[in-house]
């Protein structure tokens, strides 16, 4: 499970989808993220659930599920964000699911899941992801939380506090969001033993 903030993409369908990053607030980040998560070369993850709370005007804060998407609305980073204005329109669409809330109500979805959670939060100041990876076998979520362009700011940082994260690291690199996603993939596929 991924979750992540958008603190300036749209919060109303009234964006191009050809033009995500501009009219939409940077919103190709999100799409990018989407597909990293899902995406194979050959079919879809089905044990991934993929939330970002956007936050930009002109009605934030919403919150994006993606849970068992269509393989077909995650070609690209266009029909990505078509989908999810489909789902701002609709409420949901294809696996995609737009509601009004925020980081507080992302982690009142993740704990009615039940069982037990670990929550992973990326900074490059954490400690080393594999270690932690190791440590948190055998449970039942997993939550990575992870900025987009822009970090998680400390507001949200103290939310997700109540779930006494692990502060991990992916390396002394900085990584794009998305290629961040595609590392701790594969990490999870490696505990999980494929």
């Amino acid at each position: 499970m991924f979750i992540t903030k958008s603190y300036t993409a749209r919060t109303a369908p009234d964006f191009s989808p050809l033009s995500a990053a501009s009219s939409a607030g940077r919103l190709d980040v999100i799409c990018r993220c989407v597909i990293s998560a899902f995406k194979m070369s050959h079919g879809l993850r089905s044990s991934v659930t993929f939330y970002a709370v956007l936050a930009g005007p002109p009605n934030p804060p919403l919150v994006l599920k993606v849970s068992e998407p269509e393989e077909e609305l995650l070609r690209d980073e266009v029909t990505v964000a078509e989908a999810i204005a489909n789902a701002m329109r609709r409420g949901h669409y294809g696996g995609f699911k737009v509601f009004k809330g925020d980081l507080s109500k992302v982690l009142a979805d993740l704990t009615s899941m039940g069982g037990k959670i670990a929550c992973l939060v990326l900074s490059e100041a954490g400690e080393d992801v594999l270690g932690v990876c190791e440590r948190i076998r055998g449970v039942d979520v997993i939550a990575i939380a992870l900025g987009t362009q822009v970090d998680l700011d400390p507001r949200d940082l103290k939310v997700l506090e109540s779930l006494r994260p692990y502060y991990c690291s992916l390396g002394p690199l900085s990584y794009l969001a998305s290629h961040a996603i595609v590392l701790i993939n594969y990490f999870l596929d490696l505990m999980s033993g494929c």
